[in-house]
C-alpha cells in the first residue's frame, strides 16, 4: 500500500512515497506460503564490497610499440586542482591543464596535482 510514511496511516500521495504490505492481503498470504515451502532464490550480488580485481594493466602488459620502443603516455584531459583555505577546508576543483585558479574567499590560488 503507498504511504507518506511507510506505514498504516500515511497519505497515499505526495513527493517522498513509501509502502508496507496489507497485513491481510494477498502479498502477505503468498509470501507465507512461498516462504514456509522449501523455496531459494538463486542471486549474484552486483555491488559487491569485495575491491575491484585489475585483470589486465599496462604494467602487466608492457607499454611497447610494435618495434619495442616505448610508449608515450597519452596527455591527461583533466587535472586535479586542490586548496587549502584559510578557514580550514581543503577544496578540490578538476579541469583542463593549465587552469588559473583563485579561491573566492581568502584569494590564493589553487595547485595542480600532477
Amino acid at each position: 500500500m503507498p504511504s507518506s510514511t511507510g506505514r498504516l496511516g500515511g497519505k497515499r500521495t505526495g513527493d517522498r512515497m513509501n509502502d508496507y504490505p496489507i497485513p491481510v492481503g494477498d502479498f502477505l498470504k503468498v509470501a507465507k506460503a512461498l516462504l514456509g515451502e522449501a523455496f531459494d532464490i538463486p542471486w549474484a550480488d552486483r555491488f559487491s564490497i569485495a575491491a575491484p580485481v585489475l585483470l589486465d594493466t599496462d604494467e602487466e602488459r608492457g607499454s611497447e610499440n610494435d618495434d619495442g620502443a616505448e610508449a608515450a603516455p597519452a596527455p591527461r584531459s583533466k587535472v586535479k586542482y586542490s586548496h587549502e583555505c584559510n578557514k580550514g577546508r581543503v577544496l578540490n576543483v578538476w579541469g583542463r591543464p593549465g587552469l588559473r585558479l583563485a579561491c573566492g574567499d581568502c584569494g590564493r590560488g589553487y595547485e595542480a596535482n600532477m
